[in-house]
């Protein structure tokens, strides 16, 4: 079973672009959940808070309903356009690591801001940030933005102006 959560309005074929490479995976039921925007800063439009609510309000019930249709040995795929799925893996593979080092490259730190604490650095999945002054990121950089988010300080600029940070509105609850 796989949950896609995409800062979409509908479904995008960026799933397909993983299933195509992990050939192993025997995927059954796939699901997209769509997501709030965290990715505003750059491209896009920020999700309005009252949408951001209904959504993340949905997630529950749409994650309860594929359960018990996957546990019934359902099965459901979106159809795979092969076109789209090529397209997919070539922006991928070329213009993506060019567009994030092009960003990249405009994200900068207020050093009168920033404390120091490195809290960028340990959030970063991959390892890919380091500071000195400056921000500087590996060629491994997903542009999850875990860096600018946990930012205690919102010490991160892009082209020079402040970044607005991505501060989900839900909670997470412990289960039963």
């Amino acid at each position: 079973m796989l949950f896609a959560t995409q800062a979409s309005e509908k479904d995008s074929t960026a799933y397909q672009h993983f299933i195509n490479n992990m050939p192993n995976l025997n995927v059954t039921y796939c699901i997209y959940v769509p997501m709030p925007n965290n990715v505003y800063n750059f491209f896009f439009k920020r999700t309005e808070d009252e949408k951001q609510d209904e959504m993340i309000t949905n997630v529950d019930d749409i994650i309860e309903a594929s359960l018990k249709s996957f546990l019934d040995g359902e099965t459901k795929l979106y159809p795979r356009n092969k076109f789209m799925v090529f397209m997919i893996n070539l922006v991928y593979k070329m213009v993506y690591p060019m567009f994030i080092k092009s960003i990249n490259k405009k994200i900068n730190i207020d050093n009168d801001k920033c404390i120091n604490c490195k809290l960028c650095e340990k959030s970063c999945p991959l390892g890919c940030i380091k500071i000195d002054k400056v921000a500087s990121y590996t060629k491994d950089c997903l542009f999850c933005q875990r860096c600018i988010n946990i930012c205690p300080k919102n010490a991160f600029t892009y082209k020079n102006k402040e970044l607005s940070q991505y501060k989900p509105r839900f909670k997470v609850e412990k289960t039963k």
